[in-house]
């Protein structure tokens, strides 16, 4: 894509912003009612710039335009905002209904919420009524970091200073791959589906506690609102998985979100720490208000990493930390979807918190029964197993969780395609258990 057309583009959607805005200040300063002036159409642009992908992607109403309109002014156009320096006559200072704030080292315009509000003065009742989410993470391209606010998402934005992020700045312009670890949200992964039945993965108490939790998802509204007990019980849903490696604890927060129809988003708090540590207001916080906004579940993998014992605090960073950790246990708490924290140990987690969750749910090994179910099931999956193979003894004699099982039949049946075998023979399952064991001995 030529750089060309994009600043073009560019050009055309800051002229357009220039007659918002001085339709909008003449009709201030005549005292013109703005409902019977006709408000500037906004350019189309084509989707082989940024800005056109960027509006076709976001489908922007006039309200978060303008808004994008005014950061990208401030970025490349700063001049296209000092009509908003004009000076109130009466009182020496800026007009108060322009919002904005100036740049304390130049004589320059910092647009706000309420910049964006008094551009919007002459919208139909029901547009300007929902441009007001606008400021909050409702807004995708606040969410996605496309539009960024100089404060806390649970403060009013009205008063606080907004720009375009330096990422997208440098994509409308250069046309270039915009980098998808440009914002905090890139920390969520979405969990693909899962293709295992909990019926064959769980015991009958473990389903049954599932069963619990996507009964909260199914009903939480008529619990709060229709019953009566939106005062009387916590905002939102916390249960902790714990339990060894592999014994199904991401799996079954993927086939909760399967069963109650949402999307899973997996939070990796071990990178939190290592790259985000005193930052986790700002790389966080969008995680959990797009979740709110989406109705997604929340997946906290790896919590003992923040949600462990408290460490004790023997210099500033410590005490900077566990200030943050402070911060996202009270966003967790006062969230009002679900959210699932895994742990290996229950033990790990601090007191404190774990007195926090609603529910909390150990996930074990299976037994000799159980595995054999197991091995069962999936050999049925089509491969070709030997006489000498004896499936009993498979199950009672290697101590494997669901997923070594899959991965025992997926060594053993390579093996076997290697020899030219069109059979899986016992030396190749024992063979491939054995390369298991050794990976997993720390299990």
């Amino acid at each position: 894509m030529e750089q060309a057309e994009n600043a073009e583009a560019l050009k055309r959607e800051l002229d357009w912003l220039s007659r918002v805005i001085d339709l909008q200040i003449s009709a201030y300063f005549a005292d013109v009612d703005q409902r019977v002036l006709p408000f500037p159409e906004p350019p189309d642009h084509s989707n082989d710039t940024v800005l056109g992908q960027t509006i076709t992607t976001y489908r922007p109403e006039i309200p978060s335009r303008i808004m994008l309109g005014l950061c990208l002014a401030h970025a490349f156009r700063p001049e296209l905002l000092d009509p908003f320096l004009i000076k109130d006559q009466s009182t020496g200072r800026a007009h108060s209904a322009f919002g904005g704030v100036l740049e304390p080292h130049r004589a320059g315009f910092l647009p706000t919420g309420t910049t964006v509000r008094f551009l919007c003065r002459n919208l139909e009742f029901e547009q300007a009524g929902r441009s007001f989410g606008f400021m909050s993470e409702k807004n995708p391209m606040i969410a996605d970091g496309v539009i960024l606010f100089d404060g806390d998402s649970s403060t009013i934005r009205y008063s606080q200073t907004m720009s375009v992020s330096d990422d997208f700045q440098h994509h409308l312009l250069s046309g270039n791959e915009r980098p998808t670890s440009a914002h905090p949200v890139s920390l969520a992964k979405r969990l693909p589906d899962a293709v295992a039945n909990d019926e064959l993965v769980f015991s009958v108490e473990l389903r049954r506690q599932l069963d619990h939790i996507a009964a909260w998802c199914k009903h939480a509204d008529s619990l709060t609102n229709d019953w009566g007990l939106a005062d009387r019980v916590p905002t939102g849903f916390r249960v902790l998985f714990h339990g060894p490696p592999g014994t199904g604890k991401t799996l079954a927060a993927t086939l909760l979100g399967q069963r109650t129809q949402r999307d899973v988003y997996r939070v990796d708090l071990s990178m939190v720490v290592s790259k985000y540590i005193g930052e986790i207001e700002k790389t966080l916080g969008s995680v959990f208000d797009q979740a709110e906004r989406k109705g997604h579940i929340l997946f906290f993998d790896e919590a003992d990493a923040l949600f462990g014992k408290r460490s004790a605090v023997s210099n500033s960073n410590d005490h900077y930390a566990n200030q943050e950790v402070s911060y996202l246990l009270q966003r967790i708490e006062q969230h009002s979807g679900l959210v699932i924290l895994a742990s290996t140990l229950r033990a790990n987690i601090d007191d404190a918190f774990f007195r926090r969750f609603q529910l909390a749910i150990a996930f074990r090994r299976p037994d000799a029964q159980e595995r054999a179910h197991l091995w069962e099931k999936v050999l049925q999956a089509g491969v070709p197993v030997a006489a000498d193979v004896d499936v009993a003894a498979l199950a009672r004699d290697h101590d494997l969780s669901y997923p070594q099982i899959w991965e025992a039949v997926r060594h053993a049946a390579l093996q076997a395609l290697n020899d030219g075998q069109k059979e899986v023979r016992s030396r190749d399952f024992n063979l491939a258990i054995a390369d298991l064991q050794r990976m997993f001995v720390t299990e």
